[in-house]
């Protein structure tokens, strides 16, 4: 978990940076208007200011959504590895194939098991024979697009699943991909081996 949070805390950075760098301009801007003090004092009381203000918010971010990773890993049943759950998750997988003949079928059962999933809600926008673009909502953080690519090859399927949040601008979605990611996985996973 540590691993997510230093991760949510880095990709915080940027914007808490932005707010403390406002904080400073107007710690600044109010202490140097007063002029009771001299210009390097104002300067070094508002850059601690913003940095402290910028770290403190870091840290809000990152908890924040260590708190629903943790939430939908508890609410999902699943474990979190070492590796931390990014806002864009793309994994790559081979299956042995005994119950499906073709990927149509394949996209078929998937998006049919991941519309079975108990507190998760599925749209699907594309689904071809050998592609599905899926609209996932139900883990905290917000809708996420899945797209599932599959294809056999002699008796393997080779499954590449791909999941990002569904607005563009997102940094930090509380592992909401990365939760269905694990859940799409496990779906298909499941449909090839009924």
């Amino acid at each position: 978990m540590i691993h997510f949070w230093r991760a949510a805390f880095m990709l915080s950075l940027v914007g808490s940076g932005i707010i403390g760098i406002l904080v400073a301009v107007s710690m600044a801007g109010v202490l140097g208007l007063e002029g009771e003090q001299e210009m390097n004092d104002i300067l070094l009381q508002s850059f601690v200011a913003g940095a402290l203000v910028s770290t403190l918010f870091a840290a809000l971010v990152a908890s924040v959504n260590s708190v629903h990773l943790m939430r939908n890993v508890a609410r999902f049943g699943l474990q979190v590895e070492n590796s931390s759950p990014s806002v864009r998750y793309v994994q790559e997988f081979a299956a042995p194939v005994v119950e499906v003949a073709d990927t149509t079928q394949l996209i078929e059962a998937s998006v049919r098991g991941l519309k079975e999933c108990a507190g998760l809600s599925a749209e699907v926008k594309i689904a071809n024979a050998e592609t599905a673009h899926i609209v996932c909502s139900g883990a905290s953080g917000g809708n996420v697009i899945l797209e599932i690519q599959t294809s056999i090859v002699s008796n393997s399927v080779h499954v590449s699943i791909k999941t990002a949040p569904e607005s563009s601008w997102k940094r930090l979605n509380g592992g909401a991909s990365w939760i269905i990611s694990e859940i799409a996985r496990s779906v298909v996973t499941k449909s090839t081996v009924r």
